[in-house]
């Protein structure tokens, strides 16, 4: 079945997934996690068995005959099946779909009618702190994030921009072993007597805050502080990072940090050149080499 692509802002005719734009810059990927992979998985055990508590389940063996769509290149189905449980392969594969979506709806969009790129050959690679990027589309910056029944790709295709995007579902984390944790001394006292909303507002942005950075938990969570509606990382305020935050479904927070960085030669794997594609590259339909992720 082909995939039906719909541009940001609309509607998209697949179930559990939802494509919009914010800021009109940042493209975000929102899927529902179970009515995503309902439709995605083709008859067998696991699409009714499994779904709904795949967080308690082994890993499968999947293969792309398993999927209504072919969307993972055949080293990402070997990584898919080296993880040991269901749950993190159900959210890897959210992940990885939803930012090969934007992706692909970049290129199209930006460049010219790529009519021959298929999603296997959109590549998301992950750094050595694991933070995911796109290797072919230099000029994007991509994050992922997923929480319970949802998972979450942002892009922004623009030059000289960097994107964190996390997730968090609403719930009680007001113990002091998390809070000296997770927070300063400063932020612990802002964040004095605060609900669980406002705590997991908190703790969301800081988390897309260090996925900004590409740092992940490889750096002391006290190092970035949100004081207000300002970040400090080793106590410098750092004044272009912009924060945005959203309440989904009235149970999750989704945060977005971006900023814009240097200005940089943008060049996509896709045109060979910045702002000019390189047709004798595109009608030779290349290969992408594939690598592992």
């Amino acid at each position: 079945m082909k995939l039906h692509l719909t541009s940001p802002n609309t509607e998209p005719t697949t179930p559990g997934v939802t494509i919009s734009l914010f800021d009109d810059l940042i493209s975000l990927c929102q899927i529902r996690i179970s009515e995503f992979m309902e439709w995605l998985l083709n008859d067998r055990d696991i699409k009714h068995q499994d779904i709904k508590d795949y967080g308690l389940s082994c890993s499968r063996r999947f293969v792309n005959e398993d999927f209504r769509i072919l969307f993972l290149s055949e080293s990402e189905i070997m990584r898919l099946n080296s993880f040991r449980t269901l749950k993190k392969q159900i959210e890897w594969m959210c992940g990885r779909f939803a930012a090969k979506i934007l992706a692909i709806e970049s290129i199209r969009k930006n460049h010219f009618d790529l009519s021959f790129i298929f999603l296997p050959e959109i590549r998301v690679m992950t750094t050595d702190k694991g933070a995911p990027y796109l290797p072919d589309l230099y000029r994007s910056s991509v994050s992922i994030s997923h929480s319970h029944d949802y998972a979450i790709a942002a892009l922004i295709s623009q030059p000289g921009f960097k994107i964190g995007v996390d997730i968090e579902k609403i719930a009680p984390m007001n113990t002091d072993h998390f809070l000296k944790l997770a927070f300063s001394e400063r932020e612990r006292k802002l964040l004095e007597n605060s609900d669980d909303r406002t705590l997991t507002t908190n703790w969301s942005m800081k988390e897309a805050i260090l996925k900004l950075m590409g740092q992940g938990f490889h750096q002391p969570l006290t190092h970035t502080e949100i004081i207000g509606e300002s970040v400090y990382i080793d106590g410098l305020r750092q004044e272009k990072i912009i924060q945005k935050r959203m309440i989904v479904d009235d149970e999750f927070v989704l945060s977005i940090a971006y900023e814009q960085i240097k200005n940089h030669r943008a060049v996509c794997k896709f045109c060979k050149a910045p702002g000019k594609p390189d047709m004798n590259y595109c009608s030779n339909k290349e290969k992408i080499q594939e690598k592992n992720i």
